[in-house]
């Protein structure tokens, strides 16, 4: 009989770090050493992100505010919201001691974003003027297909907010604007991905449940293997298991100030 659970519940332990990495592929890490900009959905040109991390370097400079951007496939399983807030506090954008930090997210295939603010910003980017800067800046021109246009100028806005809040203005911040290309471009991530349907599961909820029922079978198969053999006396101890999920913490450009209370808006196209 244990013959037959061996070679079993080693396919179950090697399948599960697989499953994990499945999910935790969907967050990226914080961008490298004096970056700021993270494009996995590659929308982003060269000189797109360039620019934004020009903003975002010398926006630290004057103000030490930071101001990151996560362009995204998905953040299925979840929600935008839920997404940006545990991306927030893995990457912890702005200074410890004044949570300063702002952050960007587009999910390309959801066809959803959001601006996450932290605490000590919520009086610069409140929830109302996050919003307008998302209906009125970001997403008509995602409408028309120009993401990259987008992006800039919802940062932009997002900059010039800070800027003010510190008592200066975007004169104080001389980064020249580079030539971005004209619209109806269609994001890599977006042309390639096939239409959504909602009533089906996400491939994050699949790889999680997944993962879930594979563990629950190698910890059946584990009880089963030290149980003791009939005539046997006695027991032999078990040593209990751990998940090993470690949480992130802040990296990269970031200096740690990663509290947000959820304050900022939302919005799709």
């Amino acid at each position: 009989m244990k013959r037959i659970f061996v070679p079993l519940f080693v396919l179950l332990i090697c399948a599960l770090p697989c499953a994990r990495q499945v999910l935790a592929q969907a967050y990226p890490s914080p961008p490298a050493q004096g970056e700021y900009v993270a494009d996995p959905a590659s929308v982003l040109t060269p000189a797109a992100e360039q620019y934004l991390n020009d903003m975002s370097r010398g926006l630290e400079d004057l103000t030490t505010a930071q101001v990151a951007v996560a362009v995204v496939e998905t953040a299925s399983p979840e929600t935008i919201e839920g997404y940006a807030l545990k991306l927030f506090e893995q990457w912890q954008p702005g200074q410890a001691d004044q949570d300063n930090g702002v952050l960007l997210v587009v999910a390309v295939n959801d066809r959803t974003l959001r601006i996450e603010v932290g605490y000590g910003l919520e009086g610069a980017l409140t929830d109302i003027k996050c919003k307008r800067i998302i209906d009125e800046l970001i997403v008509p021109k995602f409408k028309d297909g120009d993401f990259i246009r987008g992006i800039v100028s919802g940062y932009e806005a997002i900059a010039a907010e800070v800027l003010e809040e510190y008592g200066m203005t975007h004169h104080d911040l001389p980064v020249a604007r580079p030539e971005l290309p004209a619209g109806r471009d269609t994001p890599p991530a977006a042309a390639k991905a096939a239409p959504r349907n909602d009533n089906m599961p996400s491939t994050g909820y699949i790889a999680a449940l997944v993962g879930g029922v594979l563990g629950f079978i190698a910890l059946i198969v584990f009880i089963v293997w030290k149980m003791p053999s009939s005539g046997s006396g006695g027991s032999s101890g078990s040593r209990p298991w751990s998940s090993g999920g470690g949480s992130s913490s802040g990296g990269g450009s970031f200096g740690g100030g990663g509290s947000s209370g959820g304050g900022g808006a939302s919005g799709s196209w």
